[in-house]
């Protein structure tokens, strides 16, 4: 297993056991993360104190919801995988994340989720 792949293995894990530190530690310190939501699309982090703070937020909004991603697609530094969360009201939200990774941390998460039309 390369470097990457473990990488992606402990995002995997952190995010599942929703420890926002443990998530964010994982970033470059000048990494960045465009969320799926937030207050206008793609909602940005700078930093690991900003991702940590972001992540929580996230994980408080989606309280109890399960999450799987798919096998992630690697092209050198650039990773796509899609996700699944499932969500304690039954319902689904699916969306994907395209990742950069340089020196052992993700340098980019930028996040899109789909929408449904109520």
């Amino acid at each position: 297993m390369d470097d990457n792949q473990i990488l992606l293995d402990r995002f995997s894990t952190a995010w599942s056991e929703r420890d926002a530190k443990k998530v964010a530690n994982l970033f470059a310190p000048d990494g960045v993360y465009f969320a799926s939501i937030g207050p206008e699309p793609g909602h940005k982090a700078v930093g690991r104190v900003a991702i940590k703070k972001l992540v929580a937020a996230m994980f408080a909004q989606d309280a109890g919801a399960q999450s799987q991603t798919s096998a992630p697609i690697m092209m050198e530094d650039a990773v796509f995988w899609t996700w699944q969360y499932d969500l304690p009201d039954g319902t689904t939200e699916l969306g994907c994340d395209l990742l950069r990774l340089a020196g052992g941390y993700i340098t980019l998460k930028d996040a899109y989720r789909k929408v449904r039309q109520k």
